[in-house]
């Protein structure tokens, strides 16, 4: 299946409307999948060697936990060793690339989305501001490092290869499962063991609810893949996982940023206070993003037709 354009970097990652009339194998979706986040990879690294904005960076990010996710999802079916070896190297790049965005945000957030009017002009602020932009700066100097280093570019030739040769020679040797009933399993898996790790989302530990935010993006990057086999339920599904998703990430900014704000030193209570008022409604957007997901009729739609979708078994 060919890729589509890096243009669609914000577009659902998988398949057209015509994609849920017919049955496709697991495989084949799986090849269209990570060749088109694989574009949106290749994209983003030119982008950001170019501009070093903050946007690039972001999409790299996405693009390369949805790669990994699909990889993670057809498991089953792909050659142990390459895939593998391909997620683990993309893992340590996003790893390596995770602090550059957060300064980014930081000194995003400093600069332009304050609302604290004639507190941000005072020494305090101003001088977590300077602190901000200069670990930003500092941070962005290594872009290039990582994005243009021979590294990076054997890492992408490895994931080309999996796409383009690795994945339809699996396919082309193996009668492989039905990609639609293969992702109404999958995704009826997934939603049955969230709630088992919902604690975790009200957890004072930082890695326990950082865990719980990957699960919840899994889960969404999985229901966005399963849309146009799926449909109109699918699509509803996954837009709600993204508000949990996102409400989580967000939280997430604030409990890193307050770690900022402790080593900074001499932090102004009004940014101490802000930070804290954007964990709240954070978490005050997650309570309500998450009784929406788990309402029970909705729930029920969803079980009901992901069942169907899979012949009715569990």
């Amino acid at each position: 299946m060919s890729c589509a354009s890096p243009a669609s970097a914000h577009a659902r990652p998988a398949g057209t409307r015509s994609a849920a009339k017919r049955e496709i194998p697991a495989l084949g979706i799986a090849c269209y999948i990570l060749g088109l986040q694989l574009t949106i990879i290749r994209y983003n690294t030119r982008l950001a060697l170019r501009t070093r904005g903050e946007g690039p960076i972001h999409d790299l990010r996405v693009a390369i936990r949805r790669f990994r996710t699909a990889l993670r999802l057809f498991k089953p079916f792909l050659r142990e060793t390459p895939a593998d070896r391909v997620s683990r190297q993309l893992q340590t790049m996003n790893r390596r690339l995770g602090p550059i965005r957060d300064a980014q945000v930081w000194s995003g957030f400093l600069t332009e989305g304050n609302p604290a009017g004639d507190a941000a002009h005072s020494p305090g602020w101003q001088r977590c501001l300077r602190l901000a932009s200069k670990s930003r700066l500092a941070r962005e100097r290594t872009i290039t490092g990582i994005l243009a280093s021979p590294r990076h570019r054997s890492l992408l030739r490895q994931a080309a290869r999996l796409v383009r040769v690795d994945i339809p020679r699996v396919q082309r040797s193996r009668n492989n499962a039905g990609g639609r009933q293969f992702l109404a399993t999958a995704l009826l898996k997934t939603l049955d063991r969230l709630p088992r790790s919902y604690e975790a989302a009200l957890s004072e530990n930082i890695e326990a609810a950082h865990r719980f935010r990957r699960r919840c993006r899994r889960a969404r990057y999985l229901a966005e893949f399963a849309t146009p086999a799926l449909g109109h339920t699918a699509d509803k599904l996954a837009r709600r996982l993204k508000d949990v998703a996102d409400a989580l990430g967000d939280r997430h900014d604030a409990e890193v940023q307050l770690e900022r704000l402790a080593v900074c030193g001499g932090a102004p209570d009004e940014l101490v206070q802000i930070v804290k008022g954007r964990r709240r409604e954070a978490r005050r957007r997650f309570d309500k993003a998450w009784k929406r997901l788990f309402a029970p009729r909705f729930r029920k739609t969803v079980r009901e037709t992901l069942k169907s979708r899979n012949g009715g078994s569990e």
